[in-house]
């Protein structure tokens, strides 16, 4: 019979396909955690406090027939401090008929109107930039549609057809 060595057994090589495992799991670990890092400074990014807020929206306002009637309108400002958009839409504005067309103007309470927003589409619709001091300069006076000649000049030559308080 044979006897049994008293020795301990010599180290034993690891396989390399051990160390590949090993590799590829931290691999893996790492990738993780800068994925989850990357997520933590992006979110953390969005809600930073003097982080800027996007477009704004104004109150919407309402514009009523001067003098009767049944025309409406509703205008709305929307933007931030470099781009203000406004838009109007109108309801039963008879068609201005030939030679004629509705411009929209800002005003001061009790003055005639002194900037042009500019001219209706035909679908009695509009959509303008307005410079963002123009809007601050006139937010809380007034808004006006007028029906226009179309000498198209400086100043309206018309008369109004609606108006209310521009809010922005």
């Amino acid at each position: 019979m044979r006897q049994l060595s008293e020795e301990p057994p010599g180290p034993t090589v690891a396989s390399s396909s051990g160390q590949g495992r090993r590799r590829r799991r931290l691999a893996l670990v790492l990738a993780g955690a800068i994925v989850l890092v990357s997520l933590v400074a992006g979110t953390a990014s969005l809600l930073r406090p003097g982080r800027s807020e996007g477009p704004k929206a104004g109150p919407e306002t309402t514009l009523g027939a001067v003098g009767g009637g049944r025309a409406q309108g509703l205008a709305k400002v929307t933007g931030d401090a470099r781009r203000m958009v406004l838009t109007l839409e109108t309801l039963n504005l008879p068609a201005p008929g030939p030679g004629r067309y509705y411009e929209v103007w800002l005003a001061r309470q009790g003055q005639a109107p002194t900037v042009a927003v500019g001219a209706l589409a035909t679908d009695n619709q509009g959509i303008w930039s307005v410079p963002g001091a123009v809007v601050e300069r006139y937010d809380g006076q007034t808004i006006e549609v007028w029906l226009e000649p179309t000498d198209d000049g400086p100043a309206p030559t018309g008369h109004p057809v609606l108006r209310g308080p521009f809010r922005a």
